[in-house]
């Protein structure tokens, strides 16, 4: 073998180690470890073995009462959240034919220049209330959806740490 060659500056040490013995160290250090991993596998005793289990979550979850349950709530709620939707809309639409009655009124040349004018101004503001109605439709549908979704993250997440649960305890002592 080769000895190692060193060489040394006035800044820095460098060591130079020759090809054949880098590979004879590799060959040493892998020989070492291969042997420390089958010593530490000897010494681990056979009780510890892994057992692992699989379940279907996606089935268990479906399947779960407090799913079903849960599900019945928040369609109920959703259902609750659209006929209010309704109503906010029917307003709107019977909104909608007021103001057209009143437009048409505000053209009808058959009524006095006043009372035309009386019925543009009010056919103005039933219009402001009219966009201020869509406003506020949108924002109910834009609140409903934002709150069905939280709640259904809420229990499903309820629902499944609950489930993760069960599932950590029976692998604990079953």
């Amino acid at each position: 073998t080769r000895p190692l060659m060193a060489t040394a500056t006035s800044n820095s040490a460098s060591v130079t180690i020759a090809p054949s013995d880098w590979f004879v160290l590799m060959n040493k250090l892998l020989a070492n470890t291969l042997c420390l991993a089958f010593l530490l596998a000897a010494v681990t005793p056979a009780s510890a073995q892994v057992k692992i289990a699989t379940i279907n979550l996606k089935r268990v979850f479906d399947s779960y009462w407090k799913t079903k349950q849960a599900d019945v709530r928040l369609h109920d709620h959703a259902a609750d959240l659209d006929k209010q939707k309704k109503q906010m809309v029917d307003s709107w639409k019977k909104a909608r034919d007021e103001y057209k009655k009143l437009l048409d009124d505000a053209n009808d040349q058959a009524l006095s220049a006043s009372e035309r004018e009386k019925h543009k101004n009010d056919a103005e503001a039933k219009l402001r209330e009219l966009q201020q109605m869509e406003s506020n439709i949108n924002q109910f549908d834009t609140r409903s959806s934002t709150t069905l979704a939280e709640e259904q993250r809420r229990w499903r997440e309820k629902i499944l740490k609950e489930i993760t649960g069960v599932v950590r305890t029976e692998a604990t002592h079953g």
